[in-house]
């Protein structure tokens, strides 16, 4: 699929759908943090991102945030803020995952949504993301931009990652979709 194709997807998953009937995005208390660990452990395992349930616990998060659809979480999506290692201004997703069922739906846009609105509440001036190269279309679409290739993965050594950064400008933090909301660099 090219990335016009993918922006007008995207921009249809903002205009028209929003969330799935029934789904929610919300900040998650400790039930369901111990849920989306599950979740995130399940996925992370599958794809041979991690070796044990220790590598997801090495920098814990300072919220979550998860989406529920009768009564079961079917994404969820972190952020790290001072502990990252990007240092105290900018803040990183992590441990971000959405259930196969819902990955055709806009819930993936609606958690990193909810992540940067946290972000600007917080005064952070920078979102920043490590992914699989083959998902860097998905996320040029709703704004991020490349800043570094071939990083070292913080879960599997021999992993490379790269790492996209969206920055939060001042004059567009009210508006809407996220790219509006974010600004394009």
């Amino acid at each position: 699929m090219n990335n016009s194709k993918i922006q007008r997807r995207m921009a249809a998953l903002w205009s028209k759908k929003g969330l799935p009937p029934g789904v929610k995005i919300k900040k998650a208390n400790e039930a369901d943090r111990l849920l989306a660990r599950r979740l995130v452990y399940q996925e992370y395992k599958r794809r041979n991102y991690i070796k044990s349930v220790a590598d997801l616990t090495r920098n814990p998060p300072d919220v979550t945030f998860v989406a529920v659809h009768c009564n079961k979480i079917v994404g969820t999506a972190s952020l790290i803020g001072a502990g990252s290692c990007w240092g105290p201004e900018k803040c990183e997703i992590t441990q971000f995952v959405v259930n196969k069922e819902y990955r055709k739906t806009s819930v993936a846009p609606h958690l990193i949504r909810r992540c940067a609105q946290y972000a600007i509440y917080r005064q952070k001036t920078a979102i920043r993301i490590r992914i699989s190269p083959s998902h860097e279309t998905f996320y040029e679409a709703i704004g991020f931009c490349r800043i570094s290739d071939n990083c070292p993965s913080r879960l599997i050594d021999e992993d490379m990652v790269v790492v996209m950064e969206i920055k939060i400008t001042p004059e567009t933090r009210t508006a809407y979709p996220m790219r509006y909301i974010l600004g394009k660099q």
